[in-house]
């Protein structure tokens, strides 16, 4: 049966373009007219393409949506999730389009979603007949890559199914691919901590932060993947990590956690172990989840988070720097309000660019090593060309990374037959 809206179509678009609200069931109708209407959140940036596909026979629901291609095919990742909107890929596709852009790699910005429970379906059925009705884009205007519940062998799937390898990133190294398992972005992330350290030691004693990464308390919210990654590189380090949260719990030593025991834990097991159980590793005190933001530290770094810092909860946070992970952990106006009171923000456009810079050398037939080494490099110089241009100014982080990607969408625009 279809759905009646409780207001005519002049009334609906007045609401959205106006915001008058008069009740909450129009606070209610304008969030999801805005989720779901690609006019509400077009520019003149983009998108340039949104295409909705179904599948009646799985009842496969796919969003894929090309923001920008001004310097090359819109590369970004695919997600399954039972909350994928058009707005959600979108907002996907626009971090792609800055990311690739502030890191100079000719790659757009796309983004991907199937709408569904990852753990209910057959993940390797869907991404194949999500590949088959967006095959026309692939790879002239789209690339796949991996993202949230997508690994190695969903890309595999993917590529053989378009029937050409430059379609998707984050392929098996048996196909000529990099998968993200390698830890390309955690290792972004660990490049821009170490960077931030080496280009700040002459305004960190000013701030009572610690002169070296080595006498660095950080805080980890997130135990995937990426995370460990960034663990065992910020450890390697000789960095001190104080605290560390799953979705069960946060594990809590101002002393410093063992990361290496608890990684070698959680490799030995077979099984992917919680916190909960893996705490067992050492003397950690256990906390709840939502507990670590209140953990005193130098860096807090929130890897999966969806909007964990807000206005509500600002005061409880005691780090002096953040470091943005993915799923935007932090809100607009918490970001400006912690930028007044001296707390720096490292944006998400440039924390998890090792990504992007992962999927350009493979696209570009390199291997992992020469691609790491890229990973470096670009982002050690571009971190620290942005610190020190905020510093100057004091203008927020994010503000100076936007401002640099889009001068070079800008510039490629201009001469651009």
């Amino acid at each position: 049966m279809p759905v009646k809206y409780p207001y005519p179509k002049y009334r609906i678009m007045e609401m959205i373009n106006n915001e008058a609200l008069n009740t909450n069931n129009d606070i209610n109708l304008i969030k999801v007219l805005k989720d779901i209407n690609v006019s509400a959140f077009l520019d003149s940036w983009g998108p340039l393409e949104v295409i909705q596909v179904y599948d009646p026979d799985i009842n496969m629901q796919g969003i894929l949506v090309i923001d920008n291609t001004v310097l090359g095919p819109g590369c970004g990742g695919i997600r399954i999730s039972p909350t994928i909107t058009p707005r959600l890929v979108f907002e996907q596709a626009r971090k792609m389009t800055l990311t690739c852009a502030l890191v100079d790699v000719n790659f757009g910005g796309a983004a991907a979603g199937i709408r569904a429970n990852p753990f209910e379906i057959d993940k390797k059925e869907f991404i194949r007949s999500f590949a088959k009705r967006v095959s026309p884009y692939v790879p002239g205007r789209y690339i796949a890559r991996p993202d949230v519940n997508i690994t190695q062998e969903e890309m595999a799937v993917f590529s053989e199914e378009v029937g050409d390898r430059r379609g998707a990133t984050g392929k098996p190294e048996n196909m000529g691919g990099i998968p993200y398992e390698l830890g390309a972005i955690g290792l972004g992330m660990g490049v821009v901590i170490e960077t931030i350290f080496d280009t700040l030691q002459s305004v960190l004693s000013s701030n009572s932060i610690p002169q070296d990464l080595s006498e660095a308390k950080i805080a980890i919210q997130g135990f995937d993947n990426i995370a460990r990654t960034l663990l065992k590189y910020l450890y390697n380090k000789n960095a001190k990590i104080v605290a560390i949260s799953d979705q069960y719990c946060t594990i809590y030593d101002p002393l410093g956690i063992n990361v290496d025991k608890i990684l070698d834990c959680y490799l030995e097991t077979g099984e992917k172990l919680p916190l909960k159980k893996l705490k067992a590793a050492q003397n950690a005190e256990t906390l709840s989840t939502d507990e670590i933001i209140k953990v005193k530290c130098d860096l807090f770094v929130p890897t999966t988070a969806n909007k964990l810092v807000i206005d509500e909860n600002l005061n409880l946070l005691k780090a002096k720097y953040i470091i943005e992970g993915v799923n935007a952990p932090i809100t607009d106006t918490a970001e400006l309000i912690l930028h007044k009171k001296g707390v720096l923000v490292i944006p998400d456009i440039l924390t998890t660019a090792g990504g992007a810079i992962c999927s350009y050398s493979e696209y570009n037939g390199n291997c992992s090593e020469s691609a790491f080494s890229l990973i470096d490099s670009r982002i050690r110089d571009i971190t620290k060309n942005i610190l020190q241009k905020s510093l100057e100014t004091d203008v927020p982080p994010r503000r100076i990374a936007k401002e640099i990607a889009k001068r070079r969408i800008l510039k490629a625009t201009e001469v651009k037959p």
